[in-house]
């Protein structure tokens, strides 16, 4: 996480954005994720591809998903996560658009100007 003098900031200044507040965004991924709403969910090709029963367990690994650190997680938004399942490796992402999911939000943490996009997709699409 982005420390100034060794102290953890929640801020982080973003180019062409207003300050980017970690925690807020954080709470809105986490809650996107787990629950699948306050955005949209989008399930790439490859995902729908697979049975019903490997689909359903990956979307319950990504909702369930914890393995949170600097490496994978270097902003501390909770806004990525990659897992394993059944010899197949997926991966999520959470991306704030605006309102007309054209853009990438100048404001992510403004729910009334963004739309979250959470999209799953095995790795090998990326």
């Amino acid at each position: 996480m982005p420390t100034v003098d060794g102290e953890k900031q929640p801020h982080i200044k973003l180019p062409h954005k207003k300050t980017y507040d970690r925690d807020v965004a954080r709470a809105q991924n986490d809650a996107l994720r787990k629950t699948l709403t306050g955005g949209k969910f989008v399930l790439a090709a490859s995902v729908m591809a697979l049975s019903a029963d490997v689909r359903a367990r990956a979307i319950e690994k990504m909702r369930e998903y914890k393995k949170f650190n600097e490496t994978n997680d270097p902003f501390g938004d909770h806004s990525f996560g990659v897992f394993e399942l059944r010899g197949q490796r997926f991966c999520w992402q959470i991306e704030a658009f605006d309102k007309d999911l054209r853009y990438g939000s100048l404001e992510p943490c403004d729910p009334e100007k963004t739309i979250r996009v959470l999209t799953l997709t095995l790795a090998c699409e990326n």
